[in-house]
C-alpha cells in the first residue's frame, strides 16, 4: 500500500476525532519543546560542574540563559549550578506530566474510535440484506467484526507514539545542530540510512505479512466455526481429518508470516545500537581533530551531545517499529473500511406504511425470482392467501417453497411481479412493522444459550402472564414446569439440553408472544418424531385460529386440514385446492400422497 493511500485510510478512521488529533499534535509540540529544554540544561550543568566558562552561543542556549536568570531572580537563588539543576528537575517533571496527559488523551481517542467502528460494523451487519450471510462464510463474518477492528487500536496507538517520537526527534535534532553541526551531519546520514531500511521493511515486509496473517486468521476462524457447528455429523462420518488439515494449514501459515515479521522487526533495533556507538565515536574524533587545544573545554558539549544522541536514536528505532506495526495492521483497516463502504448488500429499501390490519390477505402476482439472475427459482407464481385462513404450500425439495417465504419476509425482493398485503405492494411497508406482525417458525429453530424465558421473549420484554400464556398455547408449559428452574432454566448452546420437539414448541411460543397477524410455519415439524409432531401440531392449531397462517411442508400429514393447498413444481404452481379436491385430480399432489401409504390411515 502506498504512503498516500495509507494516510487516506488513517484519515478516514479519524472521522469526527480530527480536531482532537490536531489538539494532540499541538500538545506533542509543547512536550517536544520542554524535552529539548530539559536536555539543553545539561550543558550549563556540565560546564559549571567542570569549571568551564558557560557562554550562550546560539538561540537555544540564549533562551535557557534568560530562563535561568529570571528563575534565580524570582526564587532568590545565588548558586547558578543549583538554578540549572532545579530547572532541569522542573522541566523533567513538567515533561512527564504532559506526556501522561498525552497518553490519556490518545488512549481515549483510540478506544473511542475502535469501539465506534466495531459498533458500526455490527450495525452494518444487522442492516444488511440476508444475502450477505448466504454468500459469506460464518468464520469470515465473525473475524471481520470481532478481530479486524481491533487493529484500529494498534494503528492509532502506534500512530500517536510515532507522532511524539517525530516531534521529540525534531526538537532534539535542533539541539544537536546547535551543539555540533558536523556531528549532526554524521547522525543525519546514519539516521537517513536507518530510516530507508525501516521504511522498506514496513512497506514490503510488514504490510505483506500483515495481509497474510489476516487471511490465515480468517481461514482459521472459518475452519473452527465449521467444525463446532457440524461436530456431530463430522464425528459420525469420521471426517475430522479434513478439518484437521485445514486448521493445521491455516495455523502454520499464520505463524510463518508472524515469524518473518517478528524477525525483521528485531533487525532495526540491533542496527540502532551499532549506530549509537559509531556516531558518538565519530563525533569524539571530529572534536579531537578540529579542536585539539580545547578538547577538555568541549567535554560539556560532548556530554550533552552524547545524551541527546542516546535520547534520539531509540526514538528513531521506535519510529521504524511503529511504522512497521502500522503497515502490518493496515490490511485489516482496509478490510473494515471496505465493509463499511460496501453497498452491495443494502438493496432492500424500507417502506413507510405501517402494517396495522388484522389477519391480512396476501397475494403473489406473477412473481419471478432467482438468487442468480440467470437461474430463476420462481417462474411467474400467482397465488392468494385468504385472510384468517390456513394456506399450505407443498412440493418436492428445491421447488421454491421456502423461497416464497423468504420473499414474504422481504429477505429478498422479487425480480418481477408483486407481492401484496391487503392490496398494498409489500415494498411500501415499513420493514419493522411488517416483520413484527409475522410469527415465523422454521425447521432449523434458533435457540441460543440463555434461559427458556429469554428464548421466548427473544430480546424483548413481556409481562410474566403473557410469557405463561404463550407457553401454554405452544404446549410448552408442561415440560417447562418440569425443568429445574422452570422458565429460568438454561438451555445450552443451540438448545442442546432440549429435545427437538421442545425446541420447536419454544419457537412457537416465541412466535405467539408477538401476537402475529401472519403465522409462517416453514417445515416446522419435518424433523420431529410422531409424538413430538402431534404436540407441535396441536400448538399450531391453537395459534392458527387467530391469524392468517401459511404452512410450508413436504410431509402432507401436516397440511391435510388446510383450507387451500398450493402444489409447487419446478418453480410454478402445478395445481391448487383442498385436500379432497387435489386427491380427486390425480395430479402431482395425488402422487405425493400415494408415496406414503401411512397417510391414508391418518387421514
Amino acid at each position: 500500500m502506498k504512503e498516500r493511500e495509507s494516510l487516506k485510510l488513517i484519515w478516514y478512521f479519524l472521522g469526527d476525532y480530527k480536531l482532537f488529533f490536531v489538539g494532540l499534535l499541538l500538545l506533542g509540540i509543547v512536550i517536544s519543546f520542554i524535552s529539548m529544554l530539559n536536555l539543553a540544561l545539561l550543558y550549563p550543568i556540565l560546564s559549571i560542574s567542570t569549571n568551564q566558562t558557560y557562554q550562550p552561543h546560539n538561540l537555544i542556549f540564549t533562551v535557557i540563559n534568560l530562563i535561568e536568570e529570571n528563575f534565580s531572580a524570582f526564587f532568590s537563588i545565588q548558586d547558578p549550578l543549583v538554578t540549572a539543576c532545579l530547572l532541569f528537575i522542573c522541566t523533567a517533571i513538567l515533561s512527564f506530566i504532559l506526556t501522561v496527559l498525552f497518553m490519556l488523551v490518545s488512549l481515549r481517542i483510540t478506544t473511542d474510535i475502535t469501539i465506534r467502528n466495531k459498533e458500526r460494523l455490527f450495525l452494518k451487519y444487522t442492516q444488511s440484506d440476508y444475502q450477505l450471510f448466504i454468500e459469506n462464510k460464518q468464520g469470515d463474518l465473525i473475524y471481520r467484526i470481532s478481530r479486524a477492528p481491533q487493529f484500529i487500536s494498534d494503528v492509532f496507538i502506534n500512530l500517536t507514539k510515532l507522532l511524539v517520537d517525530i516531534l521529540l526527534s525534531v526538537s532534539t535534532l535542533f539541539l544537536l545542530i546547535s551543539i555540533s553541526v558536523y556531528g549532526t551531519i554524521v547522525l543525519i546520514v546514519a539516521g537517513g540510512g536507518y530510516y530507508l531500511l525501516t521504511r522498506y521493511l514496513s512497506m514490503k515486509v510488514s504490510f505483506l505479512s500483515g495481509t497474510g496473517r489476516y487471511l490465515s486468521n480468517e481461514q482459521e476462524n472459518v475452519t473452527l466455526n465449521e467444525y463446532i457447528n457440524g461436530v456431530k455429523q463430522i464425528k459420525a462420518a469420521e471426517s475430522s481429518n479434513h478439518w484437521i488439515r485445514q486448521f493445521d494449514y491455516s495455523v502454520r501459515d499464520y505463524w510463518k508470516f508472524w515469524k518473518e515479521d517478528t524477525f525483521w522487526l528485531q533487525i532495526p533495533s540491533l542496527l540502532l545500537y551499532l549506530l549509537i556507538f559509531v556516531v558518538i565515536g565519530l563525533v569524539i574524533i571530529i572534536i579531537k581533530l578540529y579542536y585539539p587545544e580545547n578538547f577538555i573545554a568541549y567535554l560539556p558539549v560532548l556530554g550533552t551531545f552524547s545524551l541527546a544522541v542516546l535520547t534520539l536514536l531509540p526514538r528513531l528505532a521506535n519510529f521504524g517499529n511503529y511504522q512497521m506495526g502500522i503497515m502490518g495492521a493496515l490490511p485489516n483497516l482496509d478490510l473494515v473500511r471496505s465493509i463499511q463502504l460496501d453497498t452491495s448488500y443494502s438493496r432492500i429499501e424500507n417502506g413507510e406504511i405501517q402494517l396495522t390490519t388484522k389477519r391480512p390477505e396476501i397475494r403473489f402476482n406473477a412473481v419471478v425470482f432467482g438468487y442468480k439472475k440467470e437461474e430463476k427459482i420462481l417462474k411467474g407464481i400467482t397465488l392468494e392467501i385468504e385472510s384468517g385462513k390456513t394456506t399450505a404450500i407443498v412440493g418436492q425439495s428445491g421447488s421454491g417453497k421456502s423461497t416464497l417465504i423468504d420473499l414474504l419476509l422481504r429477505l429478498y425482493d422479487v425480480d418481477s411481479g408483486t407481492i401484496e398485503i391487503d392490496k398494498e405492494n409489500i415494498i411500501r411497508y415499513d420493514l419493522k412493522s411488517l416483520r413484527r406482525k409475522i410469527g415465523f417458525v422454521s425447521q432449523d429453530t434458533f435457540i441460543f444459550n440463555a434461559s427458556i424465558e429469554e428464548n421466548i421473549t427473544f430480546g424483548d420484554s413481556y409481562p410474566t402472564d403473557e410469557i405463561n400464556e404463550a407457553a401454554e398455547l405452544a404446549n410448552a408449559k408442561e415440560f417447562i414446569d418440569k425443568m429445574p428452574l422452570g422458565f429460568g432454566t438454561l438451555v445450552g448452546d443451540r438448545g442442546m439440553r432440549l429435545s427437538g420437539g421442545e425446541r420447536q414448541r419454544i419457537a412457537i411460543a416465541r412466535a405467539i408472544i408477538r401476537k402475529p397477524e401472519i403465522l409462517i410455519l416453514d417445515e416446522a415439524t419435518s424433523s420431529l418424531d410422531t409424538v413430538s409432531e402431534k404436540a407441535v401440531q396441536d400448538a399450531i392449531s391453537n395459534v392458527a385460529k387467530k391469524c392468517t397462517t401459511i404452512i410450508v411442508a413436504h410431509r402432507l400429514s401436516t397440511i391435510i386440514n388446510a383450507e387451500r393447498i398450493y402444489v409447487l413444481k419446478d418453480g410454478k404452481i402445478s395445481e391448487s385446492g383442498s385436500h379432497e379436491e387435489l386427491l380427486g385430480n390425480t395430479g402431482d399432489y395425488w402422487k405425493m400422497y400415494n408415496i406414503n401409504p401411512g397417510l391414508k390411515n391418518e387421514s
